[in-house]
């Protein structure tokens, strides 16, 4: 949400937007992974496997968004893969 704010309101270009977003994810993420490993909670081939996948899918992901042409609606994309990972989630709590 913050990123299509800010695309409008400043007036960045879409490729800047989504690499100052995925930027934004890596801090965060490198402070909670070295609090786990301090703790021990680090599975370090899964981690390997999560972060290999999440380079291709952001790689991916960057590559439709920038690629899409003016107009497309990239959002509605995001909400329908969203709303299907949710769904897929909450179909897991029947089980």
């Amino acid at each position: 949400m913050l990123s299509g704010m800010t695309l409008h309101v400043l007036e960045i270009v879409q490729a800047g937007v989504l690499g100052s977003s995925l930027l934004a994810m890596v801090p965060p993420s490198c402070v909670g992974l070295a609090q786990h490993a301090r703790l021990g909670n680090v599975d370090w081939r899964m981690a390997a496997g999560l972060a290999a996948g999440t380079a291709v899918g952001s790689f991916a992901g960057s590559k439709v968004a920038v690629d899409a042409p003016a107009g497309a609606c990239i959002t509605c994309a995001f909400c329908h893969r969203d709303k299907w990972m949710h769904l897929g989630c909450l179909s897991g709590l029947h089980q």
